[in-house]
């Protein structure tokens, strides 16, 4: 019942898996500057040709050679800098691509741009504005992104105008004086389609020159500006994805999924910043040197009139060589609030900041059920949480009862029964702190709250030295839900007829990646079975099995290929396969592969097998 409300709900938004797909197809014709379709081509004599008629073999070939190329650019440039730079041959198996996939675009529709009075089922494709997600999970950069990540984030703190959190902004507000304030007014604009629009040759120039400037302060791994500048390169230059089985390349910009790009973003337009806003000429002159703030592509400032404000933001596009960076001025009617954040802000007449708690009016106040399947001292938390920060943007009684309004709304929409019940608590019980980094996490299904409990207190008894968390099963996002609906799998081969190994498996295709197998042999009259796991293609690995059935003594270790040593001796091997269980997670996969052989004492599978796993889990 459950699935069929889910689905009825799509089907009464208008959005069937058809419909984004026609989104997404729409997005990219209609930005042909940014996206470029990359035909197949074949050799001949020498030459890169077009091919004429393309198959689905064809694209697939061409998707394929391309990740293998991208894959082999980022090994080999891993090796190189691990080489040469002494690290650990650890540390560079980690960042080692196998078995990736390319990225993959799919289009988010900003609802909050759509009118509150409109019903979004009646618009037409071209009047929808979307926001174009290119997901590199599981993508030959993924690993590389996120070493860059991890070095030029730390970076972001030292903008002066970037805010961490709006905590930030609310303490930076707070401190200015109301005499500084009087005949000023404070004004917001945004950067439209910025990743789209940063160009990636100028933008990792300024990351390496701000990085080179503080390199000392910050974490980099043992390498150097120079290591990083070939990162970035290769990370932001492989600008390729995948759509309904074709191979695009984004020309101009970087991908909005790529971990590296929001902190590459902020650095570009902090430095067009600094040459412009942050002269001293136009800084010392400015109200922007009272307040001004930025986050991501959201910035806040103070100017006297809209006219000023306008003038600051064109000030700042003006240092944008490609003229591609251009900002949306929102600026406040006289008494008037303007909505920066989650919060609403407004500089009286007489130089008080008033700010108070914001949701969009398009906003559906979706957020976790009273009858979801968590545990009820984390829907407590959910509810504390949402009055703990309408009080802390609230800067007068006033505020804070527009606020909590707001909240309250929101939680009586999810089921939450008497919220302000929870704001109560909040202020009657003061919870202690509790030091758990030493704990380790343990994680368990959650069942019911009278068995959380049981559970917690029994492991309070005997003192054991871990933090118990209960997370739910899986939701229906994650059931009916892919960003990849256009990408199912197929056969590795491209040709599941002339496949090897596709016919053997009973439920699935031989392209899957993260599975736990069973091998049956069909030649003994008792059926004998090996159940193993991989994290490459099922295709490799059974391929890896039935050349050990072939020639036993090259696969001394293989139990499959001992097997037909044994019991049948130059006989061709005949298996059939079925997938038990897949998970991403080697962990989890070397668990269920652990839980599979003890409850189904597979005759192939010895016990040091299982003793293998359950090391290599604890450790």
């Amino acid at each position: 019942s459950c699935v069929a409300v889910c689905c009825s709900c799509i089907m009464h938004k208008g959005f069937t898996s058809q419909a984004y797909k026609d989104l997404t197809i729409e997005h990219l014709k209609n930005n042909k500057e940014v996206y470029r379709w990359l035909e197949p081509t074949r050799r001949a004599e020498g030459k890169r040709v077009e091919v004429k008629v393309p198959t689905k073999i064809t694209f697939k070939n061409q998707i394929s050679n391309k990740r293998d190329l991208i894959e082999q650019q980022c090994n080999n440039l891993i090796q190189e800098i691990v080489n040469t730079r002494g690290l650990d041959k650890k540390f560079g198996k980690l960042l080692m691509s196998h078995n990736t996939t390319l990225p993959t675009i799919y289009t988010l529709v900003k609802t909050h741009k759509v009118p509150v009075d409109v019903d979004i089922a009646t618009m037409k494709l071209e009047e929808l504005k979307v926001r174009p997600i290119v997901s590199c999970s599981g993508s030959p950069t993924e690993r590389l992104a996120s070493l860059a990540t991890l070095i030029i984030t730390p970076l972001l703190n030292f903008i002066p105008c970037h805010l961490k959190n709006i905590h930030h902004h609310l303490q930076l507000l707070r401190e200015l004086k109301p005499t500084d304030l009087r005949g000023l007014s404070f004004y917001t604009a945004d950067v439209c389609a910025l990743f789209t629009n940063v160009n990636v040759e100028r933008s990792i120039e300024y990351v390496i020159e701000l990085a080179t400037a503080h390199w000392h302060d910050i974490t980099t791994f043992g390498l150097k500006p120079v290591d990083l500048h070939r990162i970035m390169e290769v990370v932001l230059r492989n600008s390729y994805f995948t759509f309904n089985g074709r191979l695009y390349q984004q020309i101009y910009g970087a991908f909005i999924g790529c971990s590296v790009s929001p902190p590459c973003a902020i650095i570009t337009v902090y430095m067009l910043e600094r040459n412009s806003i942050y002269t001293d000429p136009f800084y010392i002159n400015s109200p922007l040197r009272k307040l001004y703030v930025r986050y991501v592509d959201d910035s806040g400032g103070l100017a006297r009139n809209e006219q000023e404000a306008i003038t600051n933001c064109r000030i700042i596009s003006d240092k944008d060589e490609d003229g591609r960076i251009k900002w949306e001025v929102e600026y406040p009617k006289k008494g008037e609030y303007v909505a920066f954040l989650d919060t609403e802000v407004k500089v009286g007449t007489d130089g008080n900041i008033s700010t108070r708690y914001y949701r969009k009016p398009q906003n559906k106040g979706i957020t976790l059920s009273y009858q979801s399947h968590h545990e009820h001292p984390t829907k407590c938390a959910v509810a504390k949480n949402y009055y703990r920060t309408a009080t802390e943007v609230s800067s007068g009684p006033a505020e804070l009862q527009h606020s909590v309004k707001i909240v309250d709304g929101v939680l009586r929409q999810n089921g939450y029964p008497n919220p302000r019940a929870f704001q109560e608590k909040e202020k009657k019980k003061k919870r202690k702190k509790q030091h758990t980094a030493a704990l380790t996490t343990l994680c368990l299904p959650y069942t019911t709250d009278y068995d959380s409990n049981q559970i917690r207190n029994y492991a309070r008894s005997i003192k054991v030295p871990v933090k118990l968390v209960f997370t739910p099963g899986k939701t229906l996002k994650q059931m009916l839900c892919s960003s990849r609906p256009l990408d199912k799998p197929g056969c590795l081969m491209s040709n599941p007829d002339r496949c090897e190994i596709c016919p053997l498996i009973e439920n699935g295709v031989c392209s899957r990646q993260g599975t736990v197998y069973q091998i049956t042999c069909i030649v003994c009259d008792m059926e004998v079975r090996y159940q193993g796991e991989t994290d490459r293609p099922l295709h490799h690995r059974i391929k890896e099995h039935l050349r050990a059935a072939r020639n036993p003594p090259a696969y001394p270790n293989n139990s499959l290929g001992q097997h037909y040593a044994k019991q049948h001796p130059n006989v061709p091997p005949k298996v059939k396969i079925k997938i038990l269980d897949s998970k991403r997670s080697t962990v989890k996969r070397k668990m269920s592969e652990a839980i599979c052989i003890h409850k189904q004492k597979p005759q192939l599978n010895d016990k040091s097998e299982l003793d293998s796993i359950v090391r290599y889990i604890a450790q």
